[in-house]
């Protein structure tokens, strides 16, 4: 999975960007991002719509199938690394 840990060495900067926007997105779906007193909404309401954003099946700019086009990754496999897919056996 794409983690901050991993640094991203030699991507350009917006693919380093687009990396971020699925890690912000599993951070709030596991309710791990929410900010104290944020006016952005509750914690639950992040991880809906952190659920709602990694099942979508819509493809344009910004969605989860864009930029793992983008990135070159398998959907599936970012939905399972979030949890939203059952593993592979």
């Amino acid at each position: 999975m794409i983690t901050q840990r991993h640094g991203l060495p030699g991507l350009p900067g917006e693919m380093k960007l687009w990396a971020a926007v699925i890690r912000q997105a599993v951070g709030d779906l596991n309710g791990s991002s929410a900010i104290q007193g944020s006016k952005i909404g509750t914690s639950a309401d992040l991880r809906r719509q952190a659920y709602c954003w990694f099942t979508t099946k819509r493809q344009g700019v910004g969605t989860l199938q864009w930029i793992c086009d983008q990135l070159g990754l398998d959907i599936g496999y970012v939905r399972r690394e979030a949890g939203i897919l059952p593993p592979t056996t």
